[in-house]
């Protein structure tokens, strides 16, 4: 059994986050981490100049950057489509059980 991982304890309102929250919560936080990431998107970018595009359906396809940018309003809609479904759909009113 020594090969084996041991499981973290789950957390009780007395005990810290477990450390994969505390991680997290720093990378968040982290002015050097958003510029890392940022630095990988403009560079994804500029490589996606030297990308042949002769497969090209439409037109807008050939445009420099296109990819990146209809990802990240499609990431967007997602995320906005998904709390609207939330809130519309999902969540009940506060008093809810209390009727």
């Amino acid at each position: 059994m020594s090969g084996e991982k041991q499981k973290e304890p789950m957390p009780t309102p007395s005990s810290p986050l477990p450390t994969w929250v505390n991680r997290v919560e720093a990378l968040r936080s982290s002015a050097t981490a958003r510029r890392v990431l940022y630095g990988m998107l403009a560079v994804l970018v500029v490589l996606d100049i030297f990308v042949p595009k002769e497969h090209a359906v439409v037109a807008w396809e050939v445009w420099p950057g296109f990819s990146a940018l209809y990802g990240f309003i499609a990431c967007v809609v997602i995320i906005l489509f998904s709390k609207w479904i939330g809130h519309a759909v999902l969540m009940v009113r506060e008093a809810y059980y209390h009727d």
